[in-house]
């Protein structure tokens, strides 16, 4: 498994990369020969540090090839943390994933639907799946 420490200003947060993620990361990684350990994984054109701004340049970019709004970089994160929702995590694991001090923060968050709310019952409601 690949366990990757991104830091937003003075707080770490780690990510864990799939196996597809790990296969286009390993890929990208045969192109950065200059890498050690205190080097940004990720650079822009120039060189420099990804900061928030190139983020969304680049989103706003690729977004622009798909001929598709672009979201915020918070819609993307809050997306992510909604499908984690949906294929079962556990809202305290997706708290401590996302680096908040608490599930009530996860939980105003994640823009929870009525759908979900359906869906997740219906998984793992007591009375249809109570212990037998």
């Amino acid at each position: 498994d690949v366990l990757l420490m991104v830091t937003k200003g003075d707080k770490p947060r780690y990510v864990q990369f799939g196996v597809e993620a790990r296969r286009h990361l390993r890929r990208y990684l045969k192109t950065r020969t200059d890498l050690d350990d205190l080097s940004p994984l990720f650079l822009t054109k120039f060189g420099k540090r990804f900061d928030y701004n190139g983020m969304q340049a680049l989103i706003r970019w690729r977004c622009k090839q798909a001929k598709i709004s672009p979201p915020g970089l918070h819609d993307i994160r809050r997306a992510g943390a909604l499908e984690m929702l949906r294929n079962g995590a556990d809202l305290a694991y997706i708290s401590r994933y996302l680096g908040h001090e608490s599930v009530e923060e996860t939980m105003r968050y994640l823009a929870i639907t009525p759908d979900d709310l359906r869906d997740i019952h219906r998984k793992t409601g007591p009375v249809d799946h109570s212990l037998k």
